[in-house]
């Protein structure tokens, strides 16, 4: 404001930039603007990203390892209750 009350002119703000962020099959694409810039990471570069977070912080591998034993353990009683209820 005190730029303005002294009759100098306030620089111009900088266009607000986005970034989309689209996950396929193959990797993620990455889209910048108003720069036009685009990032793809293909799924051995994702990989690699991702095991190195994991890495990093394994309390997350742990609770992503509990999740998929507790998949697993529902999957494993599921079929032992069909082969079960078959055999009665």
């Amino acid at each position: 404001m005190l730029e303005e009350e002294n009759g100098a002119t306030p620089e111009p703000q900088a266009p607000q930039g986005q970034v989309a962020i689209n996950l396929g099959a193959a990797g993620m694409t990455v889209t910048i603007v108003p720069q036009p810039l685009n990032l793809t990471i293909g799924e051995d570069g994702m990989n690699q990203i991702v095991t190195q977070w994991l890495t990093a912080h394994p309390a997350l591998l742990d609770e992503l390892a509990r999740q998929r034993l507790a998949q697993k353990q529902t999957e494993l009683a599921l079929i032992t209750d069909i082969r079960r209820t078959k055999l009665s």
